[in-house]
């Protein structure tokens, strides 16, 4: 497959996959209360994990692109 360059004048945008595994603290009397909150207010991050698991180049428009 014949490797497209984009133009000096088009944005290279990029698409960029993370995967992220979150610790929430939330402060509620029970389990039930405490998924409602978490599902419309969030809660406190406590731990946060990033971890990159892609990346792949998007073309400004489709007639850049090659067929495959």
């Amino acid at each position: 497959m014949a490797k497209v360059t984009p133009k000096e004048d088009e944005k290279v945008m990029k698409c960029f996959t993370f995967n992220v595994n979150m610790m929430i603290h939330i402060f509620a009397e029970d389990e039930t209360s405490a998924r409602e909150k978490l599902d419309k207010e969030g809660g406190f991050v406590g731990k946060r994990d990033v971890t990159l698991e892609d990346s792949i180049i998007l073309h400004p428009n489709k007639r850049n692109l090659k067929s495959i």
